[in-house]
């Protein structure tokens, strides 16, 4: 359940043995927390003030997943109020981050099709302008790598707005087609780009765009939610214990997002990385690794947390996040 298509470096007695499926994401991590809370909470169901539900679903990792999750009914038949989700991030264990009015940026994907003696010309031309778009490189050192962490945590830093582009040429018998991948924030980034792209294709006498899909969205947190949880694990976990991200981080998605536009909620990073033990705590990383110390960590901090919401929600004057908490 937690295979990518590549080959893990991490030597660990969980590594895949078939080549091309890798354990790089942390799902594993995540099932076992998550099952993890629901114990604790089960054992405490007496002394909770509400009921929790714990959603389970498949293919996040194409998309997929959480629209057909929806789609089958799961809010209408458990009306939250609340949902929230932890992801492995790599963040030193025992560490929490939050993203009041952040999270992951969503993602889109549209081609280009060129036909006639100039198709190829054109068609670089098209690549060198989706290039250019690109504000951001992926990180190749662990140097690099730092300063984008660190990058994401500063207000109204270098990655406020980003674009990271993907273009792909492929010459064929009658011509050329390019096809471009992006992520993008904020969302309104995908309009920019789209409009920009037909503009050029307008230009070239054999271009034909295919939009045939809208943007997948962002992933946006609720900022008082995330900001009420990053009081209690700062309260309960210590000095140092919470990072708050000012930015997303340009190179993943989650279809999470999907639940976010329904629900107010959060998702929050839980940290897994111990750089001592080379455990670098990446997730699509070939050397990912996370350091299970965090498994602990991360049941006993949401327990703690979500039964801390189910009383909070229980009280007379709570206040649920409305629109503009979900969407800022």
């Amino acid at each position: 359940m937690d295979a990518v298509a590549d080959d893990e470096l991490f030597d660990t007695d969980f590594a895949s043995r078939i080549p091309g499926a890798a354990h790089l994401c942390g799902h594993d991590m995540h099932t076992a927390i998550g099952v993890g809370i629901a114990q604790v909470l089960a054992r405490l169901r007496e002394q909770l003030n509400g009921r929790i539900v714990f959603v389970f679903q498949p293919a996040e990792e194409t998309l997929e997943g959480a629209r057909a999750t929806i789609e089958d009914g799961i809010l209408e038949r458990t009306s939250p109020q609340e949902v929230y989700a932890l992801h492995c991030g790599p963040f030193p264990v025992g560490t929490f981050a939050v993203m009041p009015g952040f999270g992951l940026p969503g993602q889109d994907h549209f081609q280009v099709e060129l036909t006639g003696p100039d198709a190829v010309t054109d068609a670089k031309r098209l690549v060198a302008l989706a290039d250019g778009w690109s504000t951001v490189e992926y990180p190749r050192t662990p140097e690099q790598f730092r300063r984008l962490l660190e990058d994401i945590q500063i207000p109204d830093g270098p990655l406020a707005r980003f674009v990271v582009a993907q273009p792909q040429l492929t010459s064929r018998d009658d011509g050329a087609l390019v096809r471009v991948w992006l992520r993008a924030w904020p969302d309104s980034r995908y309009t920019e780009i789209r409009n920009a792209t037909q503009s050029t294709a307008d230009s070239l006498t054999s271009a034909r765009v295919d939009f045939t899909k809208e943007p997948f969205p962002a992933m946006v947190c609720s900022p008082e939610l995330s900001e009420t949880a990053a009081t209690y694990l700062h309260d309960t976990l210590g000095d140092g214990a919470v990072l708050v991200l000012h930015a997303a981080f340009p190179f993943n998605g989650e279809d999470f997002a999907l639940f976010l536009r329904d629900v107010p909620g959060a998702m929050f990073f839980l940290g897994v990385a111990n750089p001592e033990a080379g455990i670098n705590g990446a997730p699509h990383t070939p050397d990912f690794a996370a350091d299970e110390r965090a498994l602990g960590i991360g049941v006993r901090a949401m327990a703690g947390f979500l039964s801390s919401r189910l009383t909070a929600l229980s009280g007379p004057h709570h206040h649920s996040p409305g629109p503009t908490d979900r969407h800022p």
